[in-house]
């Protein structure tokens, strides 16, 4: 490891990659890649079709998410569904010390409805955070879902019209708490977007979709081993893949954290 901003750092940059989420090395492994997906053989069935990445020349993650991809759990919409198959470049990191990531992405190409990139947080299925930019709507939002079993989605205005060199930071503290910034060009500064928990062993108790078919029949990926979390950036399309492209510039995952925030009164 090399020293960044005084902590270790765990990974910078995207030069190590696999495909094997299974392998010890390298650092950086894929956790559904966007290319992994099998043609399905139903005429006209989307789902999966038209993902791939690289690494470019720059050393730059360019990611097309394959179509109908996406992380989300139960909330809000009817019917209700349950997604865990995104694509996400991940390291595994402890789960209770502090760690800070940090990426800067645009998002480029033709867009739809819910298309997503960030930071994605994973220990298992049922409890992960994502945070970036989502299009909502037709306009490009700071978005932030934090899920215990069902996702809380919270969105803001983001301050440019375009999804161009988007700069987000994401702090996980050993208390669990997880802190989402978000870089503002015109202020120069990171401002906080986020704060929230992530209960690792949450459960609702009792839970009206326990046994409900999009629950027990929905695909659950790999967890993160005991004691560790996955964290690295992702993209998703949910709706199709029309044209988006996800140019990730840098990654960097640090040992330690920059924030600094209390509830001391002499702020007031």
């Amino acid at each position: 490891m090399t020293e960044k901003n005084d902590f270790p750092v765990l990974v910078d940059g995207f030069m190590s990659v696999s495909d094997d989420a299974f392998c010890d090395e390298p650092e950086l492994r894929w956790y559904c890649p966007p290319d992994s997906w099998q043609e399905s053989l139903v005429e006209g069935r989307r789902e999966g079709r038209d993902g791939s990445w690289m690494v470019d020349d720059d050393g730059q993650l360019v990611v097309k998410p394959p179509a109908k991809k996406d992380f989300w759990r139960k909330t809000y919409y009817t019917p209700v569904f349950v997604k865990d198959d995104g694509p996400c470049l991940f390291a595994t990191v402890p789960r209770n010390e502090a760690v800070m990531a940090e990426t800067c992405f645009t998002i480029s190409g033709t867009t739809r409805q819910f298309d997503q990139a960030g930071i994605l947080v994973r220990c298992d299925s049922e409890h992960w955070l994502k945070t970036g930019i989502e299009i909502v709507d037709g306009v490009p939002r700071l978005s932030c879902v934090c899920t215990n079993s069902y996702s809380d989605w919270s969105t803001q205005k983001y301050w440019k019209d375009t999804a161009t060199k988007v700069k987000i930071r994401v702090h996980l503290l050993p208390n669990r708490s997880i802190v989402v910034e978000a870089w503002e060009d015109e202020t120069e500064t990171w401002n906080f977007i986020r704060i929230c928990h992530m209960s690792m062993n949450c459960k609702c108790d009792p839970d009206p979709l326990a046994d409900h078919e999009a629950v027990t029949k929905a695909w659950a990926g790999k967890a993160a081993p005991p004691g560790h979390v996955y964290i690295g950036v992702f993209a998703c399309c949910p709706e199709d893949q029309a044209g988006t492209v996800v140019t990730f510039h840098d990654l960097s995952v640090v040992a330690g954290s920059t924030f600094k925030h209390d509830a001391d009164c002499i702020h007031e």
